[in-house]
């Protein structure tokens, strides 16, 4: 009983310290006392390998005690924070470690002031000085040889259960090459959509008033133009699922209807020249409730990839059949596939189409298995052929 007391009061104890008393997102300004801190410092430098393990990670990583004060950090942290070695560290405050413009502002110093009250970073290891690991993104600001920088971090914050109370384990990940490129992406794609929709206007406009013996040019032209809108399209949902942003949006369909529109839409497109596209006779009209758009995506692949695959004169045959509990769709192409393409088939960077190819299989597989709760898979045979399969239930459950 008396161990769980004295527990019990280091517990409150660390919570008094760490905790402002008119905020609970701000933190306190009372410090350790140097010979604690020290001591503290002392503890961890004497357990075993513990430096070297944290020096061999590529990343940031500092221990902060229960008044936010550093009382660790690896050679990537110096790096990190500018410093020639860990004394100039040892005491600071994650914020005035980093050099944090907003740290002026708090009389108290990091985490003192109305600033800090939003600051993710703050709230991630005060999160974890109630005992819960927790991750937060920070936008930093900081001065850097007289140049203020902005930074975005992931900071990942986890209490450590050790002899001293209150010490929190801290990593940091430099996330702001991938906030630009997400940035980017998202006004790439605007603009190019914003663009396309002038060309397809102007190609509305021309088929409207082109001459007869023009006709067929205008034709191909429109075409050309709704495949180039489904390539873009395409890719930016394969971006938006790999970061977790799609959105699935359930309807009823019907599987002959939705494979008869996927043959009537690419049936149209220059990759069907000469081609044949057919649904399979014995193919099951099955009520499916799944995001229509999604399954286009991937279903719509497949027939791509055998049209890519097939020769002037030969047949792509799209299927639907119930397979014990789930629906499968089928789209066979009379070629086949080498081994060491197959073994290769699903990876992201990988294609047999050149540099810069390859979301293909990887699209269908990551949009049937993220969001469709589905999976994917192929069959090929020198004699018979290559079929591409995916299967799904027949209504999506409401775990995704």
């Amino acid at each position: 009983m008396a161990e769980q007391l004295a527990k019990l009061a280091a517990a409150c104890t660390v919570l008094a310290l760490a905790f402002d008393s008119d905020s609970t997102d701000r933190a306190n300004t009372e410090r350790t006392p140097p010979v604690e801190l020290r001591g503290e410092q002392r503890y961890l430098d004497a357990l075993p390998h513990v430096q070297q393990m944290m020096d061999a990670v590529s990343s940031p990583v500092l221990v902060v005690n229960r008044t936010l004060q550093i009382v660790f950090c690896n050679l990537k942290a110096l790096e990190f924070a500018g410093a020639a070695d860990a004394c100039e560290l040892m005491g600071l405050r994650l914020g005035e470690a980093m050099g944090c413009v907003k740290v002026n502002k708090a009389t108290g110093g990091c985490g003192t002031c109305e600033f800090c009250e939003t600051c993710g970073a703050l709230h991630a290891i005060l999160t974890a000085v109630k005992g819960k690991a927790n991750a937060q993104e920070c936008h930093l600001m900081r001065r850097r040889a007289g140049v203020v920088e902005s930074m975005e971090l992931l900071v990942h914050a986890t209490p450590l259960e050790m002899a001293i109370p209150g010490l929190i384990l801290l990593s940091l990940d430099d996330i702001s090459h991938e906030k630009r490129r997400r940035n980017l992406e998202r006004i790439f794609f605007h603009d190019i959509l914003n663009a396309m929709n002038g060309v397809v206007g102007y190609s509305f406009l021309l088929k409207e008033d082109a001459p007869e013996d023009l006709s067929p040019l205008v034709e191909r032209l429109d075409a050309a133009i709704g495949q180039v809108l489904s390539e873009i399209n395409v890719q930016r949902e394969i971006l938006a699922a790999e970061n977790h942003e799609l959105e699935v949006c359930r309807s009823l369909i019907t599987t002959l209807d939705f494979l008869r529109d996927l043959v009537s839409l690419y049936s149209a497109q220059e990759i069907a020249f000469k081609r044949n596209i057919v649904v399979s006779p014995d193919s099951e009209d099955i009520a499916m409730e799944i995001d229509p758009a999604i399954l286009g995506r991937v279903i719509g692949n497949m027939v791509k990839n055998g049209l890519e695959a097939s020769q002037p004169g030969e047949k792509v045959t799209l299927s639907c059949k119930m397979v014990g509990q789930k629906v499968r769709f089928g789209v066979h192409n009379p070629a086949f596939v080498p081994r060491d393409v197959q073994l290769q088939l699903f990876s992201r960077s990988f294609s047999t189409k050149g540099c810069g190819r390859g979301l293909g299989t990887y699209g269908m597989k990551l949009l049937s298995e993220r969001y469709l709760q589905g999976s994917v898979g192929f069959e090929s045979d020198r004699d018979s052929g290559t079929t591409f399969y995916a299967e799904y239930p027949p209504r999506l459950s409401e775990q995704d």
